[in-house]
């Protein structure tokens, strides 16, 4: 059990550096089109 509870936090984590790495991409590219950001927005609401 504590190894499959090991195994199952490895992966949340490897999930959250993941997404952290698309977070930071997409932070990248809203600095470079705010525009874009503008119309996410929107779409959101």
């Amino acid at each position: 059990m504590e190894v499959y509870d090991n195994a199952h936090a490895l992966a949340r984590s490897l999930r959250n550096s993941e997404s952290f790495r698309h977070l930071l991409k997409a932070q990248k590219a809203l600095s470079q089109d705010p525009t874009k950001w503008k119309r996410l927005q929107e779409v959101r609401q």
